[in-house]
């Protein structure tokens, strides 16, 4: 018998149960054991894994024995796994039920957008802390590693530390820092570090024999291996093919340098994944890994996209090399405060693993389950089913599952509508609440770094056609009262001062604390927004919150 999913289930987290069931299997040659987590179906005799529909016909008088006892969570979240998974059409029929306490209703959480779900994620992880909770007892699960880069940031600004299991940070990925080597190239030509990464990626044809002896030549010749390319044919000891693919390489680079005073930081990575291929090159690789690549890659756009609504914000010029600066000034988990690390995960690594309290990010359809399968395609739909099962069935006492009303991701903007699996679960296993940004007439965001209220959901959930409303025609930013008019000679605003402690309101960041006053020729602030961090923005576009 194949225990992959009996030894997740019992060997660590119940050991009389599984002392019992390798009694069984010692005794009946001709077994079939049904396990609570629904992954599989295993049978005795050789390693062939086959679904129960093929081991009945093949097996007519086999015994089966239905592990229907759940001993990890509590009976709401078994409830809530459960409501998900009896809808699937190839689960063996089972009634799973636990001894353990009802405990707390699942908590579904509507939220603005993805960066009002990370604030309310650091504020979940923060009010685990303050009630106790071990921080390696708490975990935040996504779908895709995509998702992992707002929620990384959202952390690192709130200095909460984190560790990703199954996975590197964002910036830490190959392609991202494969994108990042193009663009800085682009800004410092003679960065051969980056220069030699990139070289032959995507491949072109340059082996790493031509790019030692390029290099070898660069030193000799005291010159860097950018300028080294423009004179290849002073190499004695590269062939003609060699040289043509580098002069080739060059020349690609050139034309990218000449669009970095005229392109935006965002349009300049576009065009560097799309000259060099890069994204065609992965897409025709047609992978789960190559498809998850080009998602981070278009994520690293969004980035981009971050960073320039950041610097219209703080009303400075847009530029590649402060979009760089930003990505370097990334704040190292190791400067963080000490203590254990909260756990982030896709949900595929969650399997075999549990956690006291865990937060289900991104539940909203065509995320989870996430999107390309076709409404045919039932297998597809099927993996996404059990997938939700686990990663609910992860939680022992609480479970978080949030939602977006719109999300930000591979650098598009989308209106969501909340994912089928939280339709599925059962009355009185979970509790339906909002954000406040969510919650209000007018979404907005509020300060989570305070206290993240969640307010009950008054009005069924519809899918939004049209943005928020707008503001009121005529509306200022500026509020005498809420800012120091220092002004001797005009009646108009020429000098304001805002208050330290005072609360103001972005349209993009939403709503934060001023902390300091800046000058920068004009009224501007450093402010703390939750789910950004801290961010200099100027007074004008600011208002009162």
């Amino acid at each position: 018998m194949l225990f992959r999913s009996l030894v997740d289930e019992f060997q660590d987290t119940n050991a009389t149960q599984y002392k019992f069931l390798r009694e069984l299997v010692r005794d009946h040659s001709n077994l079939c054991v049904v396990g609570d987590d629904d992954q599989s179906i295993y049978r005795w005799r050789g390693a062939d894994v086959r679904n129960i529909r093929g081991f009945r016909r093949d097996y007519p008088g086999a015994t089966v024995v239905k592990l229907e006892q759940n001993y990890r969570s509590s009976k709401r979240i078994v409830a809530a796994a459960l409501g998900v998974i009896a809808r699937s059409s190839e689960r063996e029929p089972k009634e799973l039920w636990t001894a353990n306490d009802d405990g707390v209703p699942v908590h579904i959480v509507a939220a603005r957008d993805e960066r009002d779900e990370a604030a309310f994620v650091v504020e979940a992880v923060k009010r685990a802390r303050a009630e106790g909770v071990d921080p390696k007892e708490m975990a935040v699960f996504y779908r895709i590693h995509a998702q992992s880069r707002v929620l990384e940031e959202a952390l690192r600004s709130a200095k909460v530390p984190y560790q990703i299991i199954g996975g590197m940070k964002f910036y830490d990925r190959a392609e991202v820092k494969d994108a990042l080597a193009y663009l800085r190239v682009l800004v410092n030509p003679a960065s051969d570090v980056d220069l030699a990464r990139i070289v032959n990626v995507p491949a072109r044809g340059i082996g790493q024999t031509t790019v030692e002896r390029l290099t070898a030549w660069a030193t000799a010749n005291d010159t860097s291996l950018f300028d080294a390319l423009a004179r290849v044919e002073e190499v004695g000891d590269l062939g003609a093919p060699a040289k043509k693919k580098l002069t080739a390489f060059r020349e690609l680079l050139g034309s990218l340098s000449k669009r970095v005073q005229t392109d935006s930081p965002s349009e300049l990575l576009a065009a560097v994944l799309e000259s060099t291929a890069y994204i065609a090159t992965l897409k025709k690789e047609d992978t789960a890994e190559a498809d998850a690549r080009v998602e981070n890659l278009e994520e690293l756009v969004g980035s981009v996209q971050d960073y320039e609504a950041e610097a219209e914000a703080a009303g400075e010029a847009l530029s590649l090399a402060g979009f760089l600066e930003r990505v370097t000034l990334v704040s190292d988990v190791d400067s963080m405060e000490e203590g254990g690390k909260v756990t982030l995960m896709t949900v595929h690594g969650a399997k075999g693993l549990e956690f006291e309290r865990v937060v289900l990010t991104g539940m909203e359809e065509e995320m989870f389950p996430y999107k390309g399968f076709d409404p045919g395609e039932r297998d597809e739909l099927e993996e996404e089913r059990r997938l939700a099962y686990v990663a609910i069935t992860r939680a022992r006492k609480e479970l978080v599952m949030t939602h977006t009303q719109m999300r930000q991701i591979f650098g598009t903007t989308r209106w969501n509508r909340p994912s089928r699996f939280l339709g599925e679960l059962p009355p009185g296993s979970f509790e339906h609440v909002a954000t406040r940004a969510m919650g209000a007439e007018r979404p907005r965001f509020i300060d989570r770094a305070v206290e993240h209220e969640r307010e009950p959901v008054q009005r069924p959930w519809r899918h939004p056609q049209a943005a928020a409303p707008a503001p009121d025609p005529g509306e200022r930013y500026v509020d005498h009262e809420f800012f120091d008019d220092r002004s001797e000679h005009d009646q108009e605003v020429t000098e304001m001062r805002l208050r330290r402690g005072a609360r103001v309101r972005h349209d993009r960041f939403g709503e934060g604390q001023v902390l300091s006053v800046v000058s920068v020729g004009e009224p501007a602030v450093v402010a703390f927004f939750p789910g950004w961090g801290e961010k200099k923005i100027l007074a004008r576009f600011l208002k009162p919150a």
